[in-house]
């Protein structure tokens, strides 16, 4: 580990680095190798050093997303030892936040995979895991290179519905961080109808609920933020047509609220 780290120092001679670069680049069995040590919990935090030290470098985060290897960066968030979860999630969130010029474009090209792996993430009960990712989460879709992948992702109903629940968390901080993402929904100016009508029907709790919300202690812009979205929603008037739930057994669909969102209406 520590001989990798050095030879990724960013103050090395520039042609040194060049030579550590293209070896990395062509020789991405590297990058299988190090990933391969996360299920070993002796070698799993020494793994995360090396690949964050690679991350320093956008042509690196380039080959280590083509790989394909962030997916299993998103498994290993999972593991059952509390230390690797925490180390992985840290790892992904370097890889996805440190060269976004370069993860952006392959997030956008690989939205459904990375969401279909990414989402139990957020519904997973463990607060480490959910708050570090809704936390990854929001860096990202607040970021103008993953501008594309914002807008899908704030027009999908079943995000939406998750971000919802997690609003209705036991802890603060986990409430907090789902309402830097909840935010996005409300602001869009090009929401889906099926969006306004979820938010609609929801607004006098969503009103309720975040008007109990608190910031953390170096969050400055949380309150003028939490008074935008009240605002916005206290606004918000039902679209002319509501399209309706799939019905079950014979009887007319409702809207889902805020604590009772089931799965067949969204």
């Amino acid at each position: 580990m520590n001989v990798c780290c050095a030879l990724l120092w960013p103050d090395l001679p520039e042609e040194v680095a060049a030579q550590v670069m293209e070896y990395v680049r062509f020789h991405p069995t590297l990058f299988s190798k190090l990933m391969d040590c996360y299920a070993n919990e002796e070698a799993a935090l020494f793994s995360g050093v090396v690949l964050r030290s690679f991350f320093r470098y956008g042509q690196l985060v380039e080959t280590f997303l083509t790989s394909g290897k962030a997916f299993e960066l998103i498994s290993y968030a999972r593991h059952p030892c509390i230390d690797v979860a925490a180390d992985a999630i840290y790892t992904l969130r370097t890889a996805m936040l440190e060269h976004k010029e370069v993860s952006g474009p392959w997030l956008l090209a690989n939205y459904d995979e990375f969401f279909a792996l990414y989402n139990p993430l957020l519904q997973c009960q463990d607060y480490v895991v959910e708050r570090q990712a809704l936390t990854l989460l929001a860096g990202m879709l607040m970021d103008r290179n993953f501008q594309r992948v914002m807008m899908s992702y704030v027009s999908n109903e079943q995000h939406l519905k998750i971000i919802m629940n997690l609003l209705l968390a036991d802890s603060h901080a986990i409430q907090a961080e789902a309402f830097h993402v909840f935010k996005i929904f409300v602001v869009n100016p090009h929401k889906p109808l099926r969006i306004q009508q979820i938010l609609v029907k929801n607004k006098d709790r969503l009103v309720a609920l975040l008007q109990t919300l608190h910031a953390r202690s170096d969050d400055a812009s949380f309150s003028g933020d939490q008074q935008k979205v009240i605002g916005r929603l206290l606004d918000m008037q039902a679209p002319q047509t509501f399209p309706r739930c799939k019905p079950m057994g014979g009887t007319p669909s409702s809207v889902p609220v805020v604590g009772q969102i089931p799965a067949h209406c969204l």
